[in-house]
């Protein structure tokens, strides 16, 4: 059962028009930006952790040894068979575009 409609009536409700009429894109989009939102709040409203805490949490802060251990984990066949996923998802959408 589908539930939409765009008719505006004075007994609508706001979680109504929300979760029932609104596009499910616009929806996505809406609430990509509520959590961006609440990212930057969250971020502004706590204290930074400190440099220990998020070591080796993003690439960018780990250590030479973690480094080299993730670029020894994967070899040239991940590699193709990635370049191989890619292209195959780039033909779907060339041909059902």
């Amino acid at each position: 059962k589908v539930y939409y409609s765009n008719v505006t009536d004075a007994s609508d409700s706001l979680f109504k028009y929300i979760f029932y009429d609104v596009n499910w894109l616009f929806f996505c989009g809406w609430m990509l930006l509520f959590c961006i939102v609440v990212v930057v709040l969250v971020s502004l409203a706590t204290p930074a952790p400190s440099a220990e805490k998020i070591q080796g949490l993003v690439f960018g802060t780990a250590t030479a040894e973690e480094k080299a251990a993730s670029r020894a984990s994967w070899n040239k066949w991940d590699v193709i068979h990635s370049v191989i996923i890619i292209g195959i998802t780039v033909a779907f959408y060339i041909y059902f575009w």
